[in-house]
């Protein structure tokens, strides 16, 4: 029985992780007045993150793993699916995550980023753990095995080639 359970919970595919030097660089930790959040940089100083990080803010201050800070604008927020978009201040000094336009697979191998409690810049490392499930035609949501501990909220995602495959919710 516990040979059965064992191979139950295994990935079904191989469980590799991305290249570091793939990953370094485009999650940020999104500081507001009254908490912080993760979020990250998808090019042309335009940075994802959850809406709830950000909410009633006009502002944030971003700070990138290498110490660097910038002032971000809030442009776009949706609260219903809990995203938010934010307008980077010197962005060409920030690499922009690669995307993925394809849902993740059962076992796949992930990485996710984000900021939680008093911790900065955390890698947690993980794999698909079920089907991407449609909330409505504009929401789909892919369960991972990590575990998203306040301030990692709209933290990258990637896949095992260091593409950006969601955010942490």
């Amino acid at each position: 029985v516990v040979e059965q359970a064992a191979s139950f919970l295994q990935p079904t595919l191989p469980y590799t992780l991305p290249p570091e030097t793939v990953m370094a660089g485009f999650a940020l930790k999104v500081d507001v007045v009254d908490g912080h959040g993760s979020g990250v940089h998808i090019g042309g100083g335009l940075m994802f993150t959850n809406e709830h990080v950000v909410r009633n803010q006009v502002a944030a201050v971003v700070r990138g793993d290498d110490g660097s800070t910038h002032d971000a604008e809030i442009l776009w927020t949706n609260a219903t699916r809990d995203v938010a978009l934010l307008l980077v201040d010197a962005s060409e000094a920030i690499k922009s995550a690669e995307l993925s336009c394809r849902a993740l697979r059962v076992g796949e191998a992930i990485v996710s980023y984000g900021n939680p409690e008093e911790a900065d810049f955390v890698e947690m490392a993980g794999y698909g753990a079920g089907e991407a499930r449609e909330v409505d035609p504009r929401n789909i949501m892919v369960p991972v095995d990590v575990a998203i501990i306040p301030g990692a909220s709209g933290g990258p995602v990637v896949d095992g080639e260091g593409k950006l495959v969601g955010i942490n919710a």
